[in-house]
């Protein structure tokens, strides 16, 4: 399809040090693929890179200014409906990610990565699998992008166990009422980098100087049994980057109505959507319909159209 090819093109560009992409920002709520509100175009034009200075960089791919570094959190609902994404993430998601990721903004000097479900109960990030412990090189239970068992740890923290932080289980419930506290991947991510989890086991994730990337995917919707609005959560997850949304790239996953699409059922996820629509509306995010599959092009989609000119943008704390 004309949308996967102009991604690929982009993604070849990127690792060659081109510096083409969108014109900073602008939203138009068009949709492209499975991207059905919010997207950031993509024009033909080319970008000037931000220079170290401050000032419009050589298109060359020289000394690009911006951000070095990304966080990057998976916040991923880990019921039994969800098998299909889960293999999609370990699969084809996988195979494009890192090197996508890597090529942001010229290139970056590396991206840390956590994985966690749709539990807040607690926010920790997970570093073990069903298969028991991920034992990831970095001692912590979240990953960096120079591991050289990286697939291997990926794939082990991916294979969803119930108890996710060295043996902990989760403490939420899945009674199938409106309340289950188990289907909050947006409160589950915001969580994760503030209060107590972030003070304990999260401790070192989150850095002044890299922008904070986070993914949510479920077939359900996002439950708000523990907070009162979608704006509460985005508030937590800005203010975990000193307040400053521009430091920030949100993508949301879930279904854009009812349907039985390529991942199977997937519900109409209202409050997903009024979530991801927050940051949209900043320029700093995008819905994806599941109904639509391809969660691959929904990660290069997010690099190309978001977090590429986020990153170039990126103005480090201090």
């Amino acid at each position: 399809m004309a949308h996967s090819n102009r991604v690929l093109a982009m993604l070849v560009l990127a690792a060659l040090g081109a510096s083409c992409g969108d014109d900073g920002g602008r939203t138009d709520g068009s949709a492209s693929g499975g991207a059905t509100s919010g997207i950031v175009t993509l024009d033909d034009e080319p970008r000037l890179d931000v220079a170290a200075d401050g000032t419009a960089g050589a298109e060359d791919g020289g000394n690009l200014g911006g951000c070095k570094k990304i966080d990057v959190i998976l916040s991923v609902d880990n019921s039994s409906s969800m098998s299909e994404e889960h293999e999609a993430l370990r699969g084809p998601v996988f195979d494009s990610f890192p090197q996508a990721l890597l090529a942001v903004n010229g290139g970056l000097d590396d991206f840390h990565l956590a994985v966690i479900d749709a539990c807040p109960k607690p926010a920790y990030f997970h570093d073990t699998g069903i298969g028991g412990a991920c034992n990831f090189s970095t001692g912590a239970n979240s990953m960096v992008s120079s591991s050289p068992e990286l697939a291997q740890e990926f794939a082990c923290v991916t294979n969803f166990s119930p108890t996710g932080y060295m043996g902990q289980p989760d403490m939420c419930i899945d009674d199938g009422s409106l309340d289950d506290d188990d289907e909050q991947p947006g409160l589950t991510a915001a969580a994760a980098v503030t209060g107590e989890a972030l003070m304990g086991p999260n401790a070192g994730f989150l850095r002044d100087d890299a922008l904070l990337f986070i993914v949510t995917i479920t077939d359900e919707d996002e439950k708000l049994a523990d907070v009162g609005t979608t704006q509460e959560i985005f508030d937590q997850i800005v203010e975990a980057k000193g307040g400053d949304v521009n430091k920030v790239v949100y993508l949301g996953i879930a279904g854009g109505s009812f349907c039985v699409g390529p991942y199977g059922t997937a519900s109409d996820a209202v409050q997903a959507k009024a979530l991801a629509d927050l940051f949209a509306t900043a320029g700093r995010g995008m819905f994806w319909d599941l109904c639509m599959g391809e969660l691959e092009t929904a990660f290069q989609t997010a690099i190309e159209s978001q977090v590429d000119s986020a990153c170039v943008d990126f103005i480090p704390e201090g």
